[in-house]
């Protein structure tokens, strides 16, 4: 065991004990006395003092053999994992890495932090495409509308646009195509009001026919309050997918728009909020 020690090629100046936000905090003996962290991969000297393993290795290799607590001789053959310090210090309670500087809430044990950095929307990970560092919860919108090396179909695809492109040519794409795009969402927006009146008209004869029926039953159009709820209820679903479609194309207005110029290229429909009111309705 102790020879793994002294063989072991990555003991270099680049590791150091564990730098966490415990809480509560460590005790002593739980501290390396070199790096004052928390213990990582721990050994213990014949002397009974606790380091971090490449710390007191380093030390021993640069500095002499000495214990730096109390000058104890001591050699990187006196050396011992620590098994025990080093379970107690995976069961220490500590904050999210994230918890001050960006607000995550995790609290845990040592032992489960590397598993909630994997999951912590607050925590950076690496595009897979562009290899930049973004935060998990970053990371979807990055990937569809940053990411220059993400392939993208054009905002307006569902309406027949065969562009796909990586993001960058996608944006010059629509900055290009301003006027026909809108043109179509024009066109799609009337087409949906056409509809939407369509599949209005029959409720409304429904209804009249009804309310003709309570002045005169020789007038009545034969429609029950019965029926005229059935046929409310046959129409919600096409209302419903029609209101869905408003609503999506509404969301591509607002996405094309700030895509193009930030915000500041400003346009309007004509009685566009009025449409979108009939279709909920």
């Amino acid at each position: 065991m102790n020879r793994l020690l002294n063989d072991d090629p990555r003991v270099t100046a680049s590791t150091e004990g564990i730098d966490e936000h415990f809480d509560p905090a460590l005790e002593s003996n739980y501290v390396c006395p070199i790096c004052l962290l928390g213990l990582r991969e721990p050994v213990q000297t014949q002397c009974g003092h606790r380091f971090c393993r490449n710390c007191i290795v380093r030390l021993l290799r640069d500095a002499g053999n000495k214990c730096p607590v109390d000058d104890v001789p001591l050699s990187e053959s006196g050396l011992y994992p620590d098994n025990f310090a080093k379970r107690e210090m995976g069961m220490f309670t500590v904050w999210c890495r994230y918890h001050k500087e960006r607000g995550c809430p995790w609290k845990g044990t040592l032992n489960e932090l590397e598993s909630h950095h994997k999951e912590c929307p607050k925590f950076k990970t690496t595009c897979p495409k562009c290899k930049e560092k973004v935060t998990n919860e970053e990371l979807a919108n990055h990937r569809e509308k940053v990411c220059p090396k993400e392939r993208i179909k054009c905002p307006l695809h569902f309406m027949g646009c065969k562009e796909e492109n990586f993001i960058p040519e996608v944006n010059k794409h629509i900055a290009s195509n301003v006027a026909s795009h809108i043109h179509d969402i024009v066109k799609a927006v009337k087409e949906l009001q056409i509809k939407v009146d369509n599949q209005a008209k029959p409720t409304k004869a429904v209804e009249e026919g009804a309310r003709g029926g309570q002045k005169s039953s020789a007038g009545y159009s034969g429609y029950s309050e019965d029926r005229l709820f059935e046929n409310t209820i046959l129409l919600q679903p096409d209302l419903k997918r029609l209101s869905d479609r408003m609503t999506r194309l509404e969301t591509r207005v607002i996405d094309l728009e700030g895509r193009v110029s930030n915000g500041t290229f400003i346009w309007k429909i004509d009685n566009y909020d009025q449409n979108r009111a009939r279709a909920l309705n």
